[in-house]
């Protein structure tokens, strides 16, 4: 009698093996995973599927899943997917397009954030309450499913030919984005800022005062606006809602 072990190996190879079942309902069934799983990522890498064209993304997808320590570990398909990006970095085919990488991740970025669980957010109102002293000490506390995340590629300008398939194509340079992806009532929101920007509230984020986060970045940048720091700061849900 074959040990389970040896029983799951074959049943995993029928059903994702990269040979055809002979059994017609296992053929059925093969497919029907298959599809699922391809949809599934269609949906976590809406963009991918853009910038690849869909029967180049679903193959690359079918390529993915087919590795077995690819497939998922639940039967929760929102969890799944945190390797694909790296998948498709090392397809010698999608080299000429290697952008493909950041883009997936970003992507997954904001499913995550999508996911995670909600949490107070700050009402900024209450700082107004603070003496001047008190408002430069704050260390403020982001939102704990608030990501930062940056690029050496033109992400924002990418991001932009995918959410409107219908504007002039974009000439790639060596322009580095920063974004950081936060969500509201509506759904994720990515906000792609300067790198000063980005700096300061990266700086904030890793538990520096307000004071010292900004006289930091205008020592680095004396062009640092700080008004629309804070502006932008206070415009979206960012902050959690104690802060020290």
């Amino acid at each position: 009698m074959q040990s389970l072990k040896l029983t799951q190996a074959a049943f995993f190879e029928a059903v994702l093996g990269n040979t055809e079942p002979q059994n017609e309902r296992l053929r059925v069934y093969r497919n029907t995973i298959m599809g699922n799983y391809c949809h599934a990522l269609a949906v976590t890498f809406p963009g991918v599927w853009q910038l690849l064209g869909a029967e180049c993304a679903d193959s690359v997808a079918y390529a993915f899943f087919q590795q077995p320590q690819n497939c998922p570990n639940s039967g929760c398909l929102d969890d799944w997917g945190s390797e694909f990006p790296n998948f498709l970095a090392s397809l010698e085919p999608l080299k000429s397009v290697p952008y493909i990488h950041d883009y997936a991740e970003y992507e997954w970025h904001k499913h995550h954030v999508y996911f995670a669980p909600s949490t107070d957010v700050l009402d900024a109102s209450t700082l107004a309450t603070l003496t001047p002293e008190e408002q430069t000490a704050l260390r403020f506390q982001f939102l704990p499913y608030v990501h930062f995340y940056q690029s050496e590629f033109p992400l924002d300008q990418i991001d932009h030919l995918v959410e409107n398939p219908e504007a002039d194509g974009i000439t790639l340079s060596a322009e580095p984005a920063r974004a950081i992806i936060t969500r509201s009532h509506e759904g994720t929101v990515t906000l792609w800022v300067t790198q000063s920007i980005w700096e300061f509230m990266n700086n904030l984020r890793e538990g520096k005062t307000l004071e010292a986060a900004a006289d930091e970045q205008s020592q680095r940048d004396p062009e640092f606006d700080l008004v629309s720091a804070m502006q932008l700061l206070f415009s979206y849900p960012l902050l959690a809602g104690s802060q020290n």
